[in-house]
């Protein structure tokens, strides 16, 4: 008898998507790391898993936005 209450008091809900996280903590990190010498800009690439070069430009475009605005 219990079992059939509780069964019928629970509802399932409809499935909602939830949007994938973009996780920033770990790039904050290696960015600090790079910014205070404790890691090389080989090391910094390594970590995220994104080629050199890659990388290199994206930290180029990163400076080139923030210029203006010092």
């Amino acid at each position: 008898m219990m079992v059939a209450m509780i069964h019928a008091v629970w509802k399932v809900e409809p499935e909602t998507t939830v949007p994938q996280e973009n996780p920033k903590l770990s790039q904050q990190l290696v960015y600090r790391a790079l910014g205070e010498h404790c890691i090389s800009e080989s090391k910094a690439a390594e970590l995220p898993g994104i080629p050199m070069m890659s990388f290199y430009k994206q930290r180029q475009l990163e400076t080139a936005d923030d210029a203006p605005h010092q």
